[in-house]
């Protein structure tokens, strides 16, 4: 049995983590679980996590808006499939005017599964999608007096109709908060077209749903063909393409001998200690395969240097001689006593960071450095996502409530009492907000 849900990754509309719903998924008797959070993958990783823990199929997905109003579900197939919806996703965030018409023709959109319930959407849809890759959700019956609680968008088409919940809510009592932030997201004037007016937006038993909801051919079609797993605890790491035959270890040696030559010239007091430290460096690096790492960030350290923008490492890099020779640093390590140990040890299992210190100003130059030296597919900005704290909660709340400035400072002084406002930023109080 199979469920859809959407998670408070869903930003100022999704209510419920994705530990949650994996955990409440499990316990009501589901064997897969799709996440499709609306235009992000930002709580994939969580989700996909959880759900192995509890021993779930975890189906990576999310939503988009076709219209205004109306949206469609995509969900990953295979390894090409998560590659694509990543690249459908950035083109929704940066494209001025997405079409998934224009993002499939450049992307491909072959390894996705999508799901709608609307009509409209599932016509424009099977223009651009194989028939085994569409389906229609549930929607209320349009006829009064209907006999069935609800009819399906399908029923009138070649749809196939896909017998699952598509949950927002765990419990009842998450409807407040969905209220609630769909109300901000009307007073910001973003789309307000999420609702729950269809079924299983609150997730059921999976054996009530199945009793009352027979037909799981669709479902079952989709559970076997989505097989996409994350590759947790097998590192991807970067492979730099390097002219004619030399490999990333011997460029790092060739460029640090370099440096070695240049910060201890033969005959200085240090060489002799530099070529041992150097030596042993190069081989703990080699072996945890990140010789790559240190040619990206030394060619990021040479343009910054080459534009005369300050940079410099920070943290435990420093410790290292091959930032000091690459030029990462002018802090001598040998000269300071400090352990190369405490960036990298053979024993260490995960992988360390090379942090780097740009100077603000002119940090938007070394970022376009990046994206012009490797592309924009095989560059990423990191964001993080910011929850609510509960002074931010609070003015959200003032303003559901119609609060005035003065009323709230009153508030927040402690001279008046409001129970609304201390109920609702409880109930905001740690969820995501924006990234």
């Amino acid at each position: 049995m199979m469920a859809l849900v959407h998670s408070h990754y869903s930003l100022q509309a999704g209510v419920v983590s994705p530990q949650a719903w994996v955990q409440a998924a499990a316990a009501r008797g589901y064997r897969s679980l799709a996440l499709a959070d609306v235009d992000g993958l930002y709580g994939a990783v969580e989700f996909a996590q959880a759900a192995r823990r509890q021993g779930l199929q975890a189906i990576i997905g999310a939503m988009l808006e076709w219209t205004p109003g109306r949206w469609y579900t995509a969900l990953v197939k295979t390894a090409a499939g998560y590659r694509q919806l990543c690249r459908l996703l950035t083109a929704r965030h940066t494209w001025p005017r997405f079409t998934l018409a224009q993002a499939a023709s450049q992307g491909g959109i072959d390894e996705l599964i999508f799901l709608s319930r609307s009509s409209e959407v599932l016509a424009g849809l099977s223009a651009l999608v194989a028939p085994e890759s569409l389906y229609a959700l549930p929607c209320l019956a349009d006829a009064v007096g209907s006999r069935q609680p609800f009819l399906w968008s399908a029923l009138a088409s070649s749809h196939p109709s896909v017998w699952i919940p598509d949950a927002w809510l765990l419990e009842e009592s998450d409807r407040t908060v969905f209220d609630c932030l769909g109300a901000l997201r009307h007073r910001r004037g973003r789309s307000g077209g999420l609702d729950l007016s269809h079924p299983g937006s609150l997730l059921p038993e999976a054996l009530a749903w199945s009793r009352r909801h027979p037909d799981r051919r669709a479902a079952e079609a989709i559970m076997a063909s989505c097989v996409f797993e994350f590759s947790f605890g097998q590192p991807l790491l970067p492979r730099l393409a390097l002219p004619g035959r030399r490999t990333a270890p011997q460029h790092l040696e060739l460029l640090s001998r370099q440096g070695l030559e240049r910060r201890y010239p033969r005959g200085h007091a240090r060489r002799a200690r530099a070529e041992q430290r150097l030596g042993k460096e190069l081989e703990v690096v080699i072996a945890k395969g990140i010789a790559d790492y240190f040619l990206y960030v030394h060619d990021i350290v040479a343009f910054a240097r080459g534009e005369d923008i300050p940079v410099g490492v920070r943290g435990s890099a420093a410790a290292c001689i091959l930032s000091y020779l690459l030029g990462f640093t002018e802090c001598c390590p040998i000269e300071h006593d400090l352990y190369f140990e405490r960036f990298l040890n053979p024993g260490r299992r995960d992988y360390p960071d090379i942090d780097l210190d740009i100077a603000d100003v002119r940090r938007d130059e070394v970022v376009d450095f990046c994206y012009r030296r490797w592309g924009a597919d095989h560059v990423a900005m990191v964001a993080t996502v910011q929850c609510y704290r509960e002074r931010g909660a609070r003015r959200d709340a003032a303003r559901l409530l119609g609060l005035s400035r003065e009323r709230l400072e009153r508030l927040e002084a402690g001279l008046e009492a409001c129970p609304d406002l201390e109920r609702l930023t409880a109930m905001l109080t740690g969820r995501p907000r924006h990234l």
